[in-house]
């Protein structure tokens, strides 16, 4: 059995993997991370392996998407990791619980086994809409509003996420595979900031990301995100 844990709320999905880790270890079982190399290993006999006492198995990896080839227009897959995932699905025997940092639109393996997709609350896709120049005072109320019930460091991930597909938006650059509903909403709001000034708000995402990490930060993110505000959504 493969379940697969993803989505843009990755905090929520964090949090969700780890209720489960919790779960099984409550029920004795044993838990072994794997890295996905080590995943197409599992059909060739590590599910039969036995554990102290007799426990049950539960396999553990992350990022599976990623180790995955992207096969080319009209050509069929013949990844020999995707026909062992394939594989897995189907057997009961085995049971390997997979989290990726991607929205299911995004993962080649969305259609491969059980799929626990966590969504952001409309609420932060609502905060990302008015973050352009001139809404100021609405998007720092809906900023402090939405840290009353959301993870700041998620916050700050969406927010500088949907920068970065903003300036992508404003070259006219945005992938092939981004979801068309989506796209009319970006090259519209992208038309509604100057690029210089788009790039110098990221590059402050940037700092502020740098900060964050080494402990250099002299406040909370909200409160840095509310200065950043200041200076570009005037």
């Amino acid at each position: 059995m493969l379940t697969i844990i993803c989505g843009e709320d990755t905090a929520a999905s964090r949090n969700y993997l780890n209720e489960l880790k919790n779960n099984y270890q409550k029920k004795n079982y044993y838990l072994q991370a794997i890295e996905p190399a080590e995943v197409i290993d599992l059909v060739k006999g590590m599910a039969e392996e036995n554990t102290l006492f007799g426990q049950k198995k539960i396999f553990i990896t992350q990022n599976l998407d990623k180790a995955l080839k992207r096969p080319g227009r009209g050509k069929k897959v013949t990844d020999p990791l995707f026909e062992t995932l394939a594989k897995i699905a189907e057997d009961k025997e085995i049971e390997l619980i997979d989290w990726e940092n991607k929205s299911a639109w995004e993962l080649k393996l969305k259609k491969t086994g059980i799929l626990k997709e966590f969504k952001p609350s409309a609420n932060i896709f609502k905060l990302t809409e008015i973050c352009s120049p001139g809404n100021l005072k609405t998007f720092v109320t809906n900023l402090n509003a939405l840290n009353d019930i959301s993870d700041e460091q998620f916050i700050f991930i969406m927010l500088t996420r949907h920068i970065r597909n903003l300036i992508l938006a404003k070259q006219n650059s945005l992938p092939a595979n981004f979801p068309p509903w989506q796209k009319g909403k970006m090259y519209s709001q992208a038309k509604l900031w100057d690029m210089e000034k788009l790039i110098k708000f990221y590059e402050g995402l940037h700092r502020i990301d740098i900060a964050s990490k080494t402990s250099n930060l002299s406040y909370g993110i909200i409160k840095a995100l509310d200065i950043l505000a200041v200076y570009f959504l005037t």
